[in-house]
């Protein structure tokens, strides 16, 4: 019987990892957790995009902007 019920914990703990999207970023200080694309304090500084959390500051990320296509060479 203890075999059912740590299975059905593990189950339920993995259901919600995988719910959700690859694009989640995470504080590692206050666990807050949204979309890229959500809440997150976001500026540019030395041509890279910062993510900052909007409840404790603390810097999540910090990514190079995304790059205009270049033109083929002639």
């Amino acid at each position: 019987m203890t075999d059912s019920l740590t299975m059905s914990a593990q189950q339920s703990s993995t259901s919600g990892v995988e719910s959700r999207q690859k694009t989640t970023l995470f504080c590692p200080s206050c666990d807050h957790e949204s979309d890229v694309t959500g809440d997150w304090k976001e500026y540019t500084e030395n041509n890279r995009r910062i993510y900052d959390c909007p409840i404790c500051d603390t810097t999540i990320t910090k990514r190079l902007r995304d790059a205009s296509p270049m033109a083929p060479n002639d």
